[in-house]
């Protein structure tokens, strides 16, 4: 059987990706804290409060971690594995599956080969990224890695 033709496409920051999950973290922390406060018998001033002062904390505190792990890099497919670089660093090999596939925009999870430094990194894909590529890209995603090692033919 025959692999994907290899595609390379740069991928940049999705600020879609992160206003959504900005806002479900900052709904997810203040229902936290409603529901401690509620559980807690407190007024409903003070319950607001600390729903409130929850969201902002959570919505900061994923800006700050968005902002350090969402940046720009190229992922590639060379027909026998995956590689990542981000920002002019030396190509990572790893894998990448679809995580989510909505048409034109995916979420991915890139897992290093070596585990350790390395961590496995999100990425967004959208089609407007990849333009005449998409479908091509989209193959390469999908298809069949080559396998590796004894068994190989």
């Amino acid at each position: 059987m025959h692999t994907a033709p290899p595609v390379r496409m740069s991928l940049l920051a999705d600020s879609g990706w992160q206003a959504f999950s900005t806002l479900v973290a900052a709904i997810a922390a203040a229902n936290c804290a409603a529901w401690l406060s509620q559980h807690a018998r407190w007024p409903a001033a003070i319950t607001a409060g600390a729903a409130i002062a929850a969201a902002l904390v959570a919505a900061a505190c994923v800006q700050a971690r968005l902002h350090r792990v969402m940046r720009g890099g190229v992922l590639a497919w060379d027909s026998a594995q995956w590689s990542w670089a981000a920002g002019g660093e030396t190509p990572c090999a790893g894998d990448a599956r679809v995580m989510l596939d909505l048409d034109a925009w995916l979420l991915l999870r890139f897992e290093p080969a070596a585990p350790r430094p390395a961590r496995a990194r999100w990425l967004v894909a959208t089609r407007g990224m990849a333009g005449a590529a998409w479908p091509a890209w989209r193959a390469a995603l999908y298809s069949r890695r080559p396998q590796r090692g004894p068994t190989a033919v």
